[in-house]
């Protein structure tokens, strides 16, 4: 039998995804943090794991404001209720801190599919791809 993914199920965790970044951009984390299981687990670079809607919110709510992402590769697979992201993407930050050329960054996520067949971010991790 094959548990993969149906191209609905990519079409939602591609709009999912995509509506994530979208909401971080506006600053309506509210909703951003309903694509996010109760136990998710944030990995950002240089800094300790952020676990739970809790830590999630006060998280997202300190960082610089994004003023913009563009997604310019996504790859998504999976199998069952499982699947992964792998996206490339280009953000440009809204602060006097920051240089406002875009920066390059990737990010691993990994889904779950939920008992009503909702897809929920349950783990990610991020990072520039920028060279130092």
């Amino acid at each position: 039998m094959d548990h993969r993914l149906s191209s609905k199920d990519v079409d939602d965790i591609r709009r999912v995804t995509n509506e994530c970044l979208s909401e971080i951009a506006s600053g309506d984390f509210d909703d951003w943090l309903t694509h996010w299981t109760d136990d998710a687990r944030l990995m950002p670079p240089n800094a300790a794991d952020v676990v739970g809607h809790d830590a999630l919110l006060k998280w997202i709510s300190a960082r610089p404001k994004v003023k913009r992402f563009d997604i310019f590769d996504m790859d998504i697979d999976g199998s069952g209720d499982v699947a992964i992201v792998i996206a490339h993407f280009s953000r440009a930050f809204d602060t006097d801190h920051r240089d406002d050329t875009d920066q390059k960054a990737r990010q691993v996520l990994k889904f779950r599919r939920g008992a009503h067949g909702n897809w929920k971010i349950c783990a990610a991790i991020f990072n520039s791809s920028d060279p130092l």
